[in-house]
């Protein structure tokens, strides 16, 4: 699965290279008709491509060829189909807990080209505590914490899930 900052992010580098900045940032409509392009990972995969169509049926100029982008890089690509970066229903929806385990590795090794066999003995030593971090989750003591406004925001988008998925 992607991870939503860098999907968003995507689409949005591509909105202000075509010129749409400005726009996005002075009108309303486009702006809201630009969120509910950048949120299209939120759906359900198999609903993506109707509700695009639905947004790009009405864009003109600038947000007509925004909607050209998405639709050849995100909607029609035969590598990265919808279904692979939706994020329907997932708590997780970025890469952090990748990139946290990968700094853990940096901080643990302290170097970036280790003696290899150090490295092993490393790893091997992390390992053991897989069992530990195993039972803690199972107990869901070792979940990570969310802020009060991550909290909030999870609250909303799991209750429109709910509400999107009785319709």
């Amino acid at each position: 699965m992607g991870c939503n900052f860098h999907i968003c992010q995507a689409k949005f580098r591509k909105l202000k290279k075509i010129g749409m900045g400005p726009l996005y940032r002075k009108n309303q409509e486009t702006r809201s008709i630009c969120r509910k392009l950048l949120s299209l990972n939120l759906m359900p995969a198999e609903k993506i491509p109707s509700l695009f169509y639905v947004i790009m049926s009405n864009a003109t100029g600038l947000l007509r060829r925004f909607c050209l982008y998405i639709e050849k890089t995100w909607i029609n690509h035969s590598v990265w189909p919808p279904s692979a970066w939706s994020m329907f229903m997932q708590l997780r929806r970025n890469n952090n807990n990748a990139e946290g385990c990968h700094n853990h590795l940096k901080k643990l090794v302290g170097t970036s080209s280790p003696n290899f066999f150090k490295f092993l003995f490393l790893i091997h030593s992390d390992s053991e505590k897989i069992d530990l971090k195993a039972k803690l989750l199972s107990q869901k003591q070792g979940l990570m914490r969310l802020s009060r406004n991550t909290q909030e925001m999870q609250s909303k988008l799991s209750k429109y899930w709910e509400d999107f998925k009785t319709r």
